[in-house]
């Protein structure tokens, strides 16, 4: 009975720590809000803000005065520039050239010049408290390292202002069906038997799993998240008007399913299922759907690499699971030293290596929330925040591409809760760019 008692008075405290918690974080959502609020009024009557405005009202009046010349430019160079952006999104898992993307969108941007909109400042608060940031912990130098970061955020802006709600749904169905290409490549490496490096497989998971595949993205959890974005997708394809599409996104959503389960990711598992609860919620309350839900179940249930996987993490020997907590720990301690404004961006290796690891050296922080906040600070962790819940909004009320689109950028959300995919030069870029379609599509720009 005392036990009883004490573990009761356990669960009260953990009750009320996570209240308080909980609490404390509407706070700061709120403070961050009106912060965010703030810093608009103060940049909309600053001076460099007027500036632009008068140089973007004089580039206006430019245009206006030459109407038929850009025009003609448009006319000429608008729908190859299209074309060049299609081809390089779809060939982008094997360029990562984020960089050249960003150029054409820039030059599409030029010869449409869309009209001024409100300026979305939840990137560009993120951006300046990940400058501040990183000037405050490694000086200068701290800034040259934010490339990356700067033409995604860069993109999503651009993207979003110049892309048509007509063209970015364009631009998606075209990634939908170059995804089969890469799908092929998985399919190959399962028929061929490409040897699986060490570190991606368990104690004793090699007798039942020989391969996992990873087509041309280098690991599995990422061509996971990959194939998670096409399924998504996939999700808005089958119901489309076009009887043609509605086929060729019915053959991709089976095999997205088949490629999701070689790559033997039990975060891409758990999320594709969760992804596919939510599109199909007001479909499943039927009792044919439920029938259908209990035989896939049991399929998965029987399938030996599903078992094996799902298995390991009940296990009490070592896996990628205990490793990762013991990461994400790790990284709590450093936090510590470094909380404000973190120790520089691209810093985890260079302030992890004093932390031993049993199987070779920490590349990342399997957490990119926390990784975020080790190398950038609380200041950028809370603006990062800020972008998501701006790009979120209204997501429950959404239907087709704007849907889809959003609940892509949900799934890789959650998925850095265990993978830093936010390294990976594909995955970062490619986030990114959903932040830009999914802007684009909500504001419904017309050419």
């Amino acid at each position: 009975m005392p036990m009883r008692v004490g573990k009761w008075f356990e669960l009260t405290g953990t009750s009320e720590t996570v209240t308080r918690l909980s609490t404390f974080v509407k706070f700061l959502g709120k403070f961050f809000e009106s912060a965010g609020e703030c810093f608009e009024k103060l940049w909309i009557s600053s001076r460099i803000f007027k500036i632009t405005v008068m140089i973007g009202s004089r580039l206006e009046r430019f245009r206006r005065n030459n109407a038929v010349l850009w025009k003609t430019l448009e006319r000429r160079w608008a729908a190859i520039i299209e074309a060049a952006i299609i081809l390089l999104i779809a060939l982008m898992p094997v360029l990562n050239s984020w960089e050249a993307l960003l150029i054409l969108t820039l030059f599409l941007y030029a010869i449409r010049f869309p009209a001024r909109q409100r300026p979305d400042t939840g990137l560009l608060i993120f951006w300046i408290s990940m400058a501040l940031s990183a000037l405050m912990a490694m000086g200068a130098p701290g800034l040259s390292r934010m490339l990356p970061v700067t033409v995604g955020l860069s993109l999503a802006g651009v993207a979003g202002r110049t892309f048509s709600a007509a063209f970015s749904r364009k631009l998606i169905r075209f990634m939908l069906m170059t995804g089969l290409l890469w799908m092929i490549i998985g399919f190959w490496q399962q028929w061929t038997g490409v040897p699986t490096p060490p570190g991606w497989l368990e104690r004793g998971q090699a007798w039942t799993i020989s391969v996992r595949s990873y087509s041309v993205f280098g690991n599995p959890n990422i061509y996971g998240l990959y194939l998670l974005s096409i399924l998504s997708f996939a999700f808005d394809g089958i119901s489309a008007d076009n009887y043609f599409f509605r086929i060729m996104s019915g053959l991709v959503l089976i095999l997205t399913v088949i490629s999701l389960y070689f790559t033997y990711s039990r975060t891409a598992w758990l999320l594709g299922m969760a992804a596919a609860f939510y599109w199909f919620q007001k479909r499943i309350k039927s009792g044919k759907s439920l029938v259908y839900l209990g035989a896939g179940a049991l399929l998965l249930s029987l399938l030996p690499g599903f078992r094996t996987r799902m298995a390991a993490l009940a296990s009490p020997l070592e896996n990628t699971f205990r490793l990762r907590v013991r990461i994400w720990r790790n990284i709590l301690r450093l936090i510590t030293g470094s909380w404000l404004w973190g120790f520089g961006p691209g810093s985890f290796i260079e302030v992890y290596r004093h932390f031993p690891a049993g199987t070779g050296p920490v590349q990342h922080g399997h957490q990119l929330y926390l990784q975020l906040w080790l190398e950038n600070g609380v200041l950028s962790l809370t603006a990062f925040g800020g972008v998501i819940v701006k790009s979120l909004a209204g997501f429950f009320g959404n239907r087709g591409s704007v849907k889809a689109t959003a609940l892509a950028i949900l799934l890789f959300l959650t998925a850095a809760f265990s993978e830093t995919w936010w390294v990976h030069p594909f995955c970062g870029g490619y986030f990114w760019l959903l932040i830009g379609l999914r802007y684009s599509l909500k504001t419904e720009r017309k050419d």
